[in-house]
């Protein structure tokens, strides 16, 4: 399966709504685990958005604070601590979506669950969680 301009904007209009886009497209459950399937992941609430850097990542003027969608950081992570080969034989890989500021992750459905489950762990689990731990409070 490509990831085409079409599934990502399907996917981002998915997400803009909440949901998550999971095209199945498998003849039979057994080979479900092993097909890669497409999900889109909103994370505009993690650390996600750089202040002052343009698009090469070098310090931009001070007037152009406008804080951009930047999820390498997060996306090192994921790619670096779930099933690392996975990624590198260009199979699986990751690209942001910009506009829904969302990570559109193709992947097997193992590795799925467990990018879900890296980025809810990194979600605060309060409203207040973050104000705390930034001394806000």
């Amino acid at each position: 399966m490509r990831i085409t301009r079409a599934r990502v904007c399907l996917a981002g209009l998915v997400c803009a709504v909440g949901l998550a886009f999971v095209p199945l497209n498998a003849a039979e459950v057994g080979e479900a685990d092993e097909q890669l399937l497409t999900v889109v992941y909103p994370v505009a609430d993690l650390a996600v958005w750089a202040i002052g850097r343009d698009v090469i990542g070098s310090v931009a003027k001070r007037k152009e604070e406008t804080p951009t969608f930047d999820p390498s950081l997060l996306t090192t992570l994921i790619t670096t601590t779930i099933d690392p080969e996975s990624w590198q034989d260009g199979k699986g890989m990751i690209v942001k979506h910009e506009k829904t500021a969302s990570l559109v992750v193709r992947q097997t459905r193992s590795n799925l669950d467990k990018v879900a489950d890296l980025i809810s762990e990194l979600r605060p689990k309060h409203p207040n969680e973050v104000e705390e731990n930034l001394g806000l409070e």
